[in-house]
């Protein structure tokens, strides 16, 4: 679409250089594609507004990821990419084996989470991850090659976007006008096996005067990392991993007094599994995570196009689908069993000793109910729309439809009472792998597990932009108007025997709780820029978004200023609100209840009860809301060099959280109850006072605060002949995260403890001569404590983590005539983290990875 019929105002090829290297800090080439370019500047619309505009450094801070980076990581994932960007403070939720959700993958800003950071493909919303809950994007579910770009909005964007951008906005935008034939190979592998990638993609492309249309396949595989092919981490320096449930089972006389008699191991356990514990007896101990997933394995085949038709030099029609088929493979940990076995069982160890007795034995079935979980999962979406361009401005009107959609298979799941008949009639001998059982015992006892879900967005958006005629110092004052619909659906619902959790079922490690629920959503905004004066521009916009569940509307508006304070120095601020709807499952899910460890102290005793705790929807939950502040400085120091500060505060209130059964319990003694549902939050206890059922959930509590500092540089040096050598740095530093656990704790200041780096630093250095290009990339995390700061105030001491840091190499060379190589390594040095004692699985799965060094070669060619 040609929109040079809007005037244009004047600024220095220098400065808009400048402009363009530092908004995009992470893409060094792009200050050189700009000073190329700068007679032939026409208005472009970037990420944090729908005024389009020349000046591509706005009053808001804007990060691009460009294609050619991320062909630069040799990664094949975009959740991958977003991980290694330093805004993203406390980590991410990229799919890991032993979840829920294996099939999905988020990445949030500041580290206020997925669901307050808004993703967009194309500036819309694409159905919500099914898997989730539909509380955020699933970026699996976007494939790789047809990524042009990715913008980053590091502000509260509300006011213009709505719902979930209180962290800022991440804007995927893909490929169009793509012109010729491209065939892509991609291998990765480690050097310390598993985790190894393939993958293949064409692109097709033809460009006329009257249409464009772009075609583009791919097929992704990343083969799953196992526990055992991490020598580092593995159950022999990691005890959490030796679980005390194994296949050679444990077992325990019934004392006449009530009592139990000390541990015995399973006659056929190994002896060095075996761990002396005392008084309490020997215990046969197992690493209950050797050969299960720590990464999943994934399959991915995807289609994308995009076609326009010029209908006449004013009006374009645009159509875009993409449907994409992701298979995740993973496994939990195989399902263990307690039951009690006769003193006349012939299994029973004691039997025929002559002084038999009743005996309890645990047993994990290895073997035979493994937890082999499958996600078959997939995404159709699809978007047509037209933009009409007049010397007054543009409308632009897009209907979207959008399904995500997921089937789960896990097997297997146990019935109790099944597999306690099983042993009591000897059918299943619990101190031997497997139970000496028959494929007929086996089926019997195992129970097949299914879940489904699914999440649709569908909608229609309508905008106007333009110039408003009126003039101020600065020029024509340019505006935006727009409103949209949205109808939003949930259903994520189990197999009967899941659903019935084991409270009310017999299904082990089920736990129940349907959702199944839909909204309404409207919204109408403005946006307004007010070039004051030459140097001066404002621009405000408010938005006005309501939800028919819950039954809410708000209204956000901002206001952002940017100052050119001389040729080579722009500033700029601004003030923004926020506000964030509870997800669906939040407020209509049906009750799910598991069993939990909880302590209960009614006075200067405690006593530790496995009890059943149960969650349910909430659907008075509040939004939350968000007010922030930002201002930043872009100095351009000489030609091709400059540097970007940008300071930023957030503050949430009725901050939407998850309140868990301890807190429920520790809330209930100091009579805390009383301001919540009873019908959701409560403690029922019997006529002795004995704790029997807790409730708890999701509530709105006082909020959060958090701020720190961005700061970008970059150059380049010519050495004509020579070559040129470009270096970029970015960092970002948070300077505090205070929040609450629960209502009942005081505020703690979160940055340095667990999972929350203090800052994060990520640079390169790319050298290009003629068709040879070699880049290095360093990324360093830095340390964080092992502990909460609740864990530290009750004197609980776990190792801290090391700070990391990561080197990634690459070479590219572009050929005449076949086609482009390219070689690297991902974490060339193989730095993998230390083995943390206190988590099972070994590591922080938010923040640090176990690949180790990865190396991969990319070839492309194009016709």
């Amino acid at each position: 679409m040609d929109l040079s019929k809007f005037k244009l105002n004047q600024f220095k090829k220098s400065f808009i250089a400048l402009s363009v290297s530092s908004v995009l800090p992470l893409v060094p080439s792009a200050a050189i594609a700009a000073d190329e370019s700068a007679d032939e500047i026409e208005r472009v619309q970037i990420t944090g507004s729908r005024i389009q505009r020349t000046d591509l450094e706005s009053a808001l801070p804007v990060t691009v990821i460009s294609s050619v980076d991320i062909a630069k990581t040799g990664l094949n994932d975009i959740a991958g990419v977003l991980r290694q960007s330093v805004f993203n403070s406390a980590g991410s939720n990229i799919n890991t084996g032993n979840s829920t959700d294996a099939n999905h993958s988020g990445s949030g800003l500041r580290g206020l989470g997925a669901n307050r950071t808004l993703t967009l493909i194309n500036g819309r919303q694409v159905a919500p991850s099914s898997a989730l809950y539909g509380s955020s994007t699933n970026l699996n579910m976007i494939p790789i090659e047809a990524v042009e770009r990715i913008e980053i909005l590091r502000d509260g964007a509300s006011a213009i976007y709505g719902s979930n951008a209180i962290a800022g906005v991440v804007n995927i935008i893909l490929k169009k006008d793509y012109d010729g034939l491209g065939f892509k190979l991609h291998g990765a592998d480690t050097s310390r096996g598993g985790g190894s990638e393939n993958g293949f993609s064409m692109s097709f492309g033809q460009v006329t005067d009257k249409s464009s249309v772009t075609l583009i396949y791919e097929h992704q595989y990343q083969e799953g990392l196992k526990g055992g092919e991490r020598d580092h981490i593995d159950g022999k320096v990691n005890p959490r991993r030796m679980s005390t449930t194994t296949p050679w089972g444990n077992w325990r006389t019934h004392e006449a007094d009530g009592e139990f008699g000390p541990w015995n191991p399973g006659k056929e356990c190994p002896q060095e599994n075996i761990r002396d514990e005392g008084e309490d007896g020997k215990r046969c101990t197992f690493d209950f995570y050797e050969g299960k997933l720590y990464y999943p394995e994934r399959k991915k085949d995807s289609i994308f196009t995009h076609f326009t038709y010029n209908i006449s030099e004013e009006l374009e029609w645009y159509a875009q689908s993409l449907i994409l088929r992701d298979v995740t493979d993973t496994a939990a940990s195989s399902i263990w069993m307690t039951a009690d076995m006769a003193a006349d069982n012939p299994n029973n160890p004691t039997f025929g000793t002559g002084n038999a007795k009743d005996v309890q034995v645990t047993h994990r079935m290895v073997g035979d109910a493994d937890r082999a979980v499958q996600f078959d999962t997939t995404l159709i979406d699809f978007n047509t729309g037209f933009e009409w361009v007049t010397d007054a401005g543009a409308l632009a009107i897009n209907i979207g439809l959008s399904r995500e959609k997921f089937h789960q298979v896990t097997k297997h799941y146990a019935f109790k009472d099944r597999f306690q008949d099983a042993v009591h009639d000897g059918e299943y001998n619990p101190l031997v792998p497997g139970g000496n059982a028959t494929r007929q015992t086996l089926d019997n006892i195992r129970h097949t597990a299914y879940r489904s879900g699914e999440t649709t967005s569908n909608g229609i958006s309508i905008s106007w932009a333009g110039l408003s005629g009126m003039e101020l110092a600065g020029g024509e004052i340019g505006y935006a108007i727009g409103a949209e619909y949205r109808k939003t659906e949930l259903a994520d619902e189990m197999d009967a025997q899941s659903n019935a959790g084991l409270e009310n079922g017999n299904v082990v490690s089920s736990f129940g709780g349907d959702v199944i629920g839909e909204r309404d959503y409207k919204a109408a905004y403005v946006e307004v820029e007010l070039p004051v004066l030459d140097e001066l521009v404002v621009k405000v916009a408010s938005r006005y978004d309501e939800y028919s569940l819950p039954d809410a509307g708000e209204l956000s508006s901002s206001i952002n200023v940017r100052y050119e304070a001389s040729d080579d120095l722009v500033l700029r601020g601004g003030f923004s609100q926020g506000f964030r709807v509870a997800g669906l499952n939040r407020l209509v899910g049906d009750a799910a209840t598991g069993y939990y460890n909880l302590t209960d102290c009614p006075d200067s005793t405690c006593d530790t009860q496995n009890i059943p705790a149960t969650a349910i929807g909430t659907p008075n939950l509040k939004p939350e809301t968000s007010e922030q502040f930002s201002v930043g400085a872009v100095w351009n120091l000489a030609q091709y060099t400059a540097v970007t500060v940008d300071y930023w505060n957030i503050e949430i209130t009725d901050q939407i959280s998850r309140i868990e059964p301890q807190d429920v319990i520790d809330l209930s003694h100091a009579n805390a109850l009383d301001g919540y549902n009873p019908e959701q939050i409560y403690v029922n206890r019997d006529a002795d006072g004995k704790l029997t059922s807790v409730g708890y959930g999701y509530i709105n509590m006082v909020g959060a605060e958090t701020s720190g500092i961005d700061i970008a540089f970059n150059t380049r040096f010519d050495f004509e002949d020579m070559g040129e050598i470009r270096y970029t740095l970015d960092g970002s530093y948070t300077f505090n995260y205070d929040s609450r656990a629960n209502p009942n704790q005081p505020e703690y200041d979160r940055v340095g403890y667990v999972s929350r780096a203090q800052y994060r630093v990520n640079s390169q250095v790319t050298y290009i001569l003629d068709e040879f290009s070699a880049n290095i990339a360093v990324r360093y995390l830095d340390r964080f404590k092992g502990v909460t700061n609740e864990d530290e105030v009750a004197g609980r001491e776990y190792d801290d983590y090391a700070s990391a840091t990561e080197v990634d190499l690459g070479f590219n060379y572009q050929t005449d005539s076949y086609g482009s190589f390219t070689i690297g390594a991902r974490n060339i040095f193989d730095r993998v983290p230390e083995v943390r004692l206190e988590r099972f699985v070994g590591f922080n799965t938010t923040n640090h990875n176990i690949y180790g060094r990865t190396l991969f070669a990319d070839y492309t060619i194009q016709f």
